[in-house]
């Protein structure tokens, strides 16, 4: 995800902060029901948009 958040290329240190970042936001998405969160057979948890909750 990180090319379709950041248009230039990241040093080591930019790209773990905006890893952090990045989880932090899905957990929060996930923690108030904005995202479901999906584990699938090879242990990756995927995050999808809920149908049921508006934008």
């Amino acid at each position: 995800m990180f090319p379709v958040l950041f248009k230039r290329k990241l040093d080591f240190h930019q790209t773990a902060f905006a890893m952090g970042e990045a989880i932090a936001h899905l957990h929060w998405l996930w923690f108030t029901q904005r995202v479901q969160r999906t584990r699938h057979p090879d242990g990756v948890y995927r995050c999808t948009t809920r149908a049921d909750v508006p934008a």
